[in-house]
């Protein structure tokens, strides 16, 4: 990840998406590293950029137009202990943003905190899915569509723990393992095309959408308001756009009056 030095420099403000979760909502998206200070580890580990406070930043998307925010805790993702869980609770109740969140869920305690707790309105399960279908099952019973199901990819093929540990299971195959519990909903992620701005994973998403009859959000790659165009055409009930924004190639007003 070469770029990481013209990231830092080019941009204040990281780790931001706006996600229409469903086709009538409005939301964004917001990832935590160590709460909201001055860094954080962007997605793939080791691309540090400046951080905006989360509460600021997300009462900025509110201004907006936004009434979804998908946060991910990616201290928690990678340890598998929630840490920015006060960050996200106060997000919750000062924007009155509906809250959709990810990252180090991986048991029952922490998951019935998240919804009945911290105000968490979605929390998205990963790493959790794929190593304890068990949990992932009972949670699914008990919680319904307040879980969905984050697939990340690359090359096809399911990444766990904050993209650091990649597996041998296919992300359609997974997708329809997901569904056989209960799972209705998934976050789906091209985890190579993820800030690089190079269009999103459009057949990719195609078929996970045509194969699993799920309700897929894309994510990775968004570039432009073209892109977001583009995967609308794979059928997907939602996309996740990131660095564009801070680029300026995407306005999140804008779009959200438009999409």
């Amino acid at each position: 990840l070469s770029d990481a030095k013209d990231l830092k420099r080019r941009s204040s403000l990281t780790g931001c998406f706006f996600h229409f979760l469903r086709h009538d909502d409005r939301g964004v998206a917001y990832d935590l590293g160590t709460g909201p200070l001055p860094v954080e580890l962007f997605r793939a580990l080791g691309r540090e950029r400046g951080l905006r406070p989360a509460l600021a930043q997300a009462q900025q998307f509110k201004d907006a137009g936004a009434e979804w925010i998908h946060i991910v805790d990616l201290d928690a993702a990678k340890s598998g202990v929630p840490t920015n869980h006060e960050v996200i609770r106060e997000i919750a109740e000062k924007t009155g943003l509906k809250v959709d969140t990810g990252g180090g869920i991986r048991n029952m305690d922490t998951l019935t905190k998240w919804i009945e707790e911290y105000g968490v309105s979605r929390a998205v399960l990963g790493t959790a899915a794929v190593k304890n279908p068990e949990f992932t099952r009972e949670a699914l019973a008990r919680y319904g569509d307040k879980v969905a199901i984050g697939i990340d990819a690359k090359g096809g093929f399911v990444s766990v723990d904050g993209w650091t540990q990649e597996s041998t299971l296919k992300a359609v195959d997974f997708a329809l393992m997901m569904k056989d519990i209960g799972a209705t909903t998934v976050v789906f992620t091209d985890i190579a095309r993820d800030g690089m701005l190079t269009g999103p994973a459009t057949e990719a998403t195609r078929e996970m959408v045509d194969k699993t009859g799920l309700t897929v959000i894309a994510s990775g790659g968004i570039g432009s308001d073209d892109d977001i165009m583009e995967i609308k055409t794979s059928g997907c009930a939602g996309v996740i756009v990131g660095k564009a924004i801070y680029e300026g190639r995407v306005d999140l007003a804008k779009c959200l009056q438009n999409v």
